[in-house]
Formats: structure tokens, C-alpha cells, sequence
């Protein structure tokens, strides 16, 4: 039989030969029929705390990442991976796995929120010039609270990001994992370690970092993600923006960052949830590097807490600490970072102000713990000769990616030292 297909001038097409044309002009545009692999596939590789929910991974920590590598046989391969995340930045790296060049580096964006004609997945497109071995690497580079973990949290959900699987067409298969670091840092921090205003300029207006901050956020060229690549390191980032040990910033508006300071938050796998726990079986770091006090001390008046408080939560924290780590685990404090010039941008904020309580809390630790646990204390300086204050602060008075490198360069020697890492 034959059905009338009109087009512009009315011809009569035999509807045989109008399937045969449309097979041939599909299997054109489509070299093979796309496969799917989801997220739960075992050679797709995850970093940092991630939740599992059925075929889909979730996270919210800054740095959290995931890698997986692509066999392209042929040209006209394809691939892509199925995303979503508002609020949410994530920066996608595709190598050569043979010659080590890096083929692409972007970072993309989520919607500031979620409409329901918007794309849930999306898929952001991964291309290869040439046959070879690929290695794609995504890293989160924003927190989970952008507007706060206090009255913020509660207007606005979480910056979760989504990873459903990894699509392939043409002549393209996914191959074994890439090989692991074999070693492991996990860091604890506030807004430095978070990558608070790194993408930011000195010229960013208040207005913008408070509506629009999370387009800021950079954990991974902030000093974390400098120091996992200077250490050779698997990276763990356990970091919020205005976080404390006793208390948090301001502590006296508690509606802006919530009642729970960071012990509250060290043992969550996601931190806009309390439950699941983390399994910390899973995952045990060979150094643990912890940057807070600066919020407990900047930021609230008179209202610190006395040297024995605070000396009594940081020895409670590093146990609570130790006591989920492999028994070789070294924690190394950290202290200080800070610009000559930061306190004519906010007279309340010295970011050496509190390191004295912090080198003494370390002190009163090892001096009870030191033969049990290996503890260590780095203190960086104010006074222009880490971070100079000359084009290297980004908005909000925070470290732009000059700044955070001028931290990482005076770290990362240090901490190799302590590891006896070459």
C-alpha cells in the first residue's frame, strides 16, 4: 500500500521507501545505539563523600568528585555524562590517559533554581579527537550552603549534585577504572577551605557574593584541591563557609549559620542530612588537616570562648577524629593565612587572632595524647610574607586563586616534611 506524504509540492512517496530513507538518514546521524551506564557501575570511580540513592549518586561537600575512563576506538565516538544540580558548579577535566595532556577543561553550571521544564538530567557532552584512552575527571567546586546552614538552609534546599551515569555512542566503551592515589588528606575548614570567594574579584559587590556567592565558590583551585595535586593526594573536604569549633560566626544571630558547629557536621555523608552516617570503613586518610578557631574568636564581639573551652573542644574533636582514622592517621592544625591588609576590609577579622588558642589547644593535646596519636601544628603568617594583600584577594575580603596558592606553596613543603612524603 502506499500512504500520501505531502510535502511542498504534494509528491506521493510509497510509504516502504519513505521507512527505508528515514532508517538510513537515523543510522547516519547515529552511529550506534547509545549505551548507558549508571552510576552505581563499578568502574565509575567516586572521591569524597558521595550517598547512593538506587542508580543515582548524591553529594554536597565542596571537592567531592568522581572519574571514570573512555576507550574510543574510532572517530565519531561519543560520550556524555547525565547531571543535575542547582547551585551547584562542577568543573569537567578530560585527559589523555597516555600522554597526559588535558583535552578539555570546563566548568559548568546549574540553574540558579530548578523549573520544571529545565533539563533533570542533564547531559553535558564529552568530545575526543582521536582513538585513545581517556580519563574524564568532574570535581563539585561549590558547598551545599551557599546562603548559610542556618535560616538560608531552611528558605532555600541544599546545592545537591546529581550523577546519574555516563552515556556512549559510536565506537566508545567504558574501561576499568583509573588507577587510585594511594594517598588520602582529608581537610576540615571553613570558608578558606570551602573556596569562599576564590573565583571572585576585590571589584565583586557585596550585594552579588550574597545573591549570587555560590558562582564564586572554587574549592578545587583554592588551596585544597593546589595541595591534593602538590601531595599527590586523594582529597576529602569537609568545609562550610563561617563554621567554628565551639561556635559559629556571629554567633549571636544564630538564624544566619544554625545551632550545629562543625563536630556536628564531621560525621555526616552528606551535610545537608543528618543520616546516613558516613561509613568511615570506607575511606581512612592517611593525614587530616584542620583549619578552625578563626570563626570562633573573628566576628563575635566580646563574645569568645576562655582558652580551657576552647583547648577541651579541639582535644574532644581530634578524638573524635582519631577515633574513626587508621591508627597511622596524623592530624596537622593549621592557623593563620591571612592578609596585612584584611583588617581595614573588616576591623573584626584577624585570621591570626585566634592562633595562639589553637597552637595551645595542639600543645595541651600532644603534651596528654602525644605518645597515642601524631599531631602536629602549623602556624601561617599575617605579616605579608605567605599572602601579600597585592591582587590577591578575591570578594568578601577572602583569597581569590593567587591568594590560595600563595597558602598552598608554604604548605605543601611542610606537610611533606611532617608525612616524610617525597
Amino acid at each position: 500500500y502506499q500512504r500520501r506524504v505531502r510535502g511542498s509540492r504534494g509528491l506521493i512517496m510509497p510509504m516502504r521507501l519513505f521507512h527505508t530513507l528515514l532508517i538510513a538518514a537515523t543510522a547516519t546521524a547515529l552511529p550506534s545505539f547509545p549505551l548507558f551506564y549508571s552510576a552505581n557501575d563499578a568502574r565509575i570511580q567516586y572521591h569524597g563523600r558521595w550517598a547512593m540513592d538506587g542508580s543515582k549518586a548524591q553529594a554536597d561537600w565542596p571537592c567531592v568528585g568522581l572519574e571514570f575512563s573512555i576507550h574510543v576506538n574510532a572517530d565519531q565516538a561519543r560520550a556524555g555524562f547525565l547531571w543535575h544540580g542547582p547551585r551547584t558548579r562542577i568543573r569537567v577535566t578530560v585527559s589523555d590517559v597516555n600522554t597526559g595532556e588535558t583535552i578539555s577543561d570546563q566548568v559548568v553550571s546549574g540553574p540558579f533554581v530548578s523549573l520544571p521544564f529545565d533539563c533533570n538530567p542533564c547531559t553535558h557532552n564529552l568530545d575526543f579527537p582521536q582513538p585513545g584512552i581517556y580519563k574524564v575527571f568532574v570535581r563539585k567546586l561549590t558547598t551545599s550552603a551557599p546562603y548559610g546552614s542556618g535560616l538560608g538552609r531552611q528558605l532555600i534546599s541544599p546545592s545537591i549534585v546529581n550523577f546519574f551515569g555516563v552515556t556512549l555512542a559510536g565506537a566508545a566503551s567504558l574501561g576499568a577504572p583509573p588507577p587510585r592515589a594511594t594517598r588520602r588528606v582529608q581537610f576540615i575548614g571553613a570558608s578558606d577551605t570551602a573556596g569562599y570567594c576564590v573565583d571572585g574579584s576585590a571589584d565583586t559587590g557585596s550585594f552579588m557574593t550574597i545573591l549570587d556567592g555560590w558562582r564564586f565558590e572554587n574549592c578545587d583551585s583554592g588551596n585544597v584541591g593546589n595541595l591534593g595535586r602538590e601531595l599527590e593526594a586523594e582529597i576529602s573536604v569537609q568545609a562550610i563557609s563561617g563554621i567554628g569549633l565551639t561556635q559559629n560566626a556571629n554567633a549571636k544571630q544564630q538564624w544566619q549559620l544554625g545551632p550545629l558547629s562543625m563536630p556536628g557536621y564531621f560525621n555526616r555523608t552528606m551535610m545537608s542530612q543528618s543520616t546516613p552516617v558516613w561509613d568511615f570503613e570506607t575511606w581512612g586518610a592517611d593525614l587530616v588537616v584542620v583549619s578552625l578557631g578563626g570563626n570562633d574568636f573573628n566576628h563575635q564581639g566580646n563574645n569568645v570562648p576562655s582558652n580551657a573551652t576552647f583547648s577541651q573542644k579541639y582535644e574532644n574533636f581530634l578524638l573524635d577524629i582519631f577515633k574513626v582514622s587508621p591508627s597511622d592517621t596524623a592530624v596537622v592544625s593549621i592557623c593563620g593565612q591571612g592578609s596585612p591588609g584584611e583588617e581595614a576590609f573588616d576591623p573584626d577579622n584577624n585570621r591570626c587572632r585566634p592562633c595562639p588558642h589553637v597552637d595551645d589547644a595542639n600543645q595541651a593535646f600532644t603534651k596528654k595524647h602525644g605518645g597515642k596519636y601524631k599531631t602536629d601544628y602549623i602556624f601561617v603568617p599575617c605579616d605579608g610574607s605567605v599572602m601579600t594583600g597585592k591582587g590577591d584577594v578575591g570578594c568578601d575580603g577572602h583569597k581569590n586563586r593567587l591568594g590560595q596558592a600563595e597558602v598552598s606553596r608554604f604548605l605543601a613543603p611542610k606537610l611533606k616534611q611532617i608525612m616524610s612524603w617525597s
